[in-house]
């Protein structure tokens, strides 16, 4: 019996444009005005949380969990370390 292969993530699509692009976009925006984190740092947000979500796919396992609970988990952990 043939095991299909597990599918590939483009993670840097992910990055740019996939779920996890619109998810570090969407918290960065809302943390805003929250400990001290101005419109201005906004790119800097962001690139922090590309770089944890980066780090950490490695680690992404698709027979434990789907791709989005992953990066949500990610993210909202980073977040709440800024």
């Amino acid at each position: 019996v043939a095991v299909p292969s597990r599918p590939t993530l483009d993670f840097n699509h992910e990055l740019t444009q996939g779920f996890a692009a619109r998810m570090i976009r969407s918290k960065a925006r809302r943390l805003i005005g929250h400990a001290s984190l101005r419109p201005q740092d906004q790119d800097d947000i962001r690139q922090e949380l590309s770089a944890a979500v980066w780090q950490a796919a490695p680690t992404f396992d698709p027979a434990v969990g789907d791709w989005e609970s992953f990066v949500a988990t990610v993210v909202e952990r980073t977040a709440a370390q800024m």
